[in-house]
């Protein structure tokens, strides 16, 4: 089904109402359904699926100019209203998500917005990632004690307020550098952020911020 379709589904099937509720933007619809499909022994994992497929229908049409940030925004506020009881559900019946990564998500000090930092955590977790959020208005040493206690592959911070004009991104991980980029581009950055898989080595210039999770020793 595609999204139109979707949308104007008026079947019973708990599963299509879940569909609909995310297409939507139904919080009230995606808890009833989620609530229905589980109590059915269904399992977990089939519901994080269908969510899944149907949030990236959202952010197919959003490429294609078909759809605006808000909608995503709103299409993720939806999901995030079940993805926690989900994901101990999941936990509960002993069934493993395949884990690409972990991240620890937070905005900086001083910084207290919110939205776009809960969109970016459903988009990696649908994607396959493990997002441990600080929240908002995280110190330096509350990032730094999160990225030792949960081992973390990737930190990411929003840095809007800090006045930076342009950023480089390095990673080794071809999964990690396309998930920057889709990010970068739904934030409206993508003119200003350079993300690739290029030897550090290889990286030329003077950079007045540094930041990684990496050993000090690779950098210096």
């Amino acid at each position: 089904m595609n999204l139109v379709e979707i949308k104007d589904s008026l079947s019973s099937n708990p599963i299509y109402k879940l569909k609909r509720a995310i297409a939507i933007y139904d919080k009230e619809l995606v808890i009833e359904s989620v609530k229905n499909i589980i109590s059915s022994k269904k399992s977990p994992s089939l519901v994080l699926e269908v969510m899944t497929n149907t949030i990236r229908l959202i952010r197919d049409a959003f490429e294609r100019d078909e759809l605006y940030l808000p909608d995503l925004l709103a299409a993720s506020d939806t999901m995030q209203a079940v993805l926690p009881d989900l994901e101990r559900a999941i936990l509960k019946k002993g069934e493993k998500r395949e884990i690409l990564g972990i991240v620890v998500l937070g905005t900086v000090h001083g910084d207290l917005h919110s939205i776009g930092k809960a969109m970016v955590a459903t988009f990696l977790f649908t994607a396959g990632f493990k997002v441990y959020d600080l929240g908002v208005d995280v110190s330096l040493r509350k990032f730094l004690e999160a990225i030792k206690k949960y081992e973390a592959d990737i930190l990411a911070i929003s840095a809007l307020k800090l006045g930076v004009k342009e950023a480089i991104g390095i990673d080794i991980s071809e999964t990690a550098v396309e998930v920057a980029k889709k990010n970068a581009k739904i934030n409206n950055v993508e003119n200003r952020f350079f993300v690739s898989n290029t030897p550090l080595k290889k990286i030329e210039g003077e950079y007045a911020i540094v930041v990684a999770n990496i050993i000090t020793y690779v950098l210096v």
